[in-house]
């Protein structure tokens, strides 16, 4: 990634001032260019149309104006300046070369140097995120995330088709579960320091994607992973354990009649001798003769005693 220097006082620069607004639009857009392309201040004139046109300039004039202010130098005018005359064996006819653009801006060797220092730090970084590898193999399933292929990344000799490696989506990118993906050597090496859009390459979606799940790590989704017995099957889901009010009684919290509570039939005490048979659920729980208190239950609720108000409309019923 390039970057543009620009003074905060650049606006004020008497240079600046002298041009036009336009013109002033198609420096700014041409310096982001040649900071992009690492042109090193040259402005090929296939390019200057370009530049214009988004800052909805005439091409002719804008150019014309930022020669004048000193801004720009063309093919006549770098001669006369001491200091960029030595560029003016790379230009060609219709070019058009920023004044003293090495003074403040980085050269191409320079930012050659600055990416190669990146991407060294960066792989010593990676070198040692053990845990970030560790996360991207188990997300990618050992699998090239460009051609499927299955990728080996314990295999230490990288001239091997199936060894693994580490590509970087974003070349300039830093080392994220995000920009990395697993790839084998043969597609590694034909993206080379691109993004797969301009490799040409297809990204592969994440392999059973979205419930990817470990035994400690979960990468995509929530919940955890399937469990299993001792024999190595699917285990049986457990049901879950009612609560009051749901297979409990409603008011009291006893179980009533075909109710109780749900778990395992060796911790179930022995069905009410006399009982009817349960209708969806388990047998009702036996209660301890000597702790039955209370008069007895119908429905799951307890019978109440009628008020004096309740009698009398039952006797006037009568």
């Amino acid at each position: 990634m390039a970057w543009l220097k620009i003074d905060d006082d650049w606006m004020q620069h008497p240079k600046v001032r002298r041009a036009t607004p336009e013109a002033q639009l198609l420096w700014f857009n041409a310096a982001v260019g040649s900071a992009k392309l690492r042109t090193d201040g040259i402005v090929e004139a296939h390019l200057v149309a370009d530049y214009a046109y988004y800052a909805k300039a005439k091409v002719a004039r804008a150019a014309a104006s930022l020669v004048a202010a000193g801004l720009w130098h063309d093919a006549e005018t770098i001669r006369e300046c001491v200091s960029c005359r030595d560029m003016a064996s790379r230009m060609k006819s219709g070019d058009f070369y920023f004044h003293d653009w090495r003074v403040y801006q980085p050269s191409k060797a320079d930012n050659a140097d600055s990416t190669s220092r990146f991407r060294k730090n960066r792989a010593r970084r990676l070198a040692t995120a053990r845990d970030l590898k560790a996360g991207i193999v188990l997300r990618d399933r050992s699998l090239c995330r460009y051609c499927g292929r299955l990728v080996d990344e314990t295999q230490k000799d990288r001239s091997q088709p199936d060894a693994a490696s580490f590509d970087h989506l974003d070349p300039f990118g830093e080392n994220t579960l995000d920009n990395l993906v697993l790839a084998c050597q043969p597609c590694n090496s034909r993206k080379n320091n691109r993004t797969p859009e301009q490799a040409g390459v297809r990204l592969l979606p994440v392999p059973g994607a979205p419930d990817i799940v470990a035994d400690e790590l979960v990468l995509v989704g929530t919940g955890p992973g399937p469990s299993t017995d001792r024999q190595g099957g699917p285990s049986t889901p457990r049901p879950a354990i009612p609560g009051p009010g749901r297979a409990m009684g409603r008011d009291t919290g006893r179980a009533g009649p075909g109710e109780g509570q749900v778990g395992p039939v060796r911790d179930r005490p022995e069905p009410v001798s006399g009982a009817p048979p349960p209708v969806g659920g388990p047998p009702a729980v036996a209660l301890p003769t000597d702790e039955v208190r209370g008069p007895p239950l119908i429905s799951g609720r307890a019978r109440s005693k009628p008020n004096k108000q309740t009698r009398k409309k039952r006797r006037n019923h009568r």
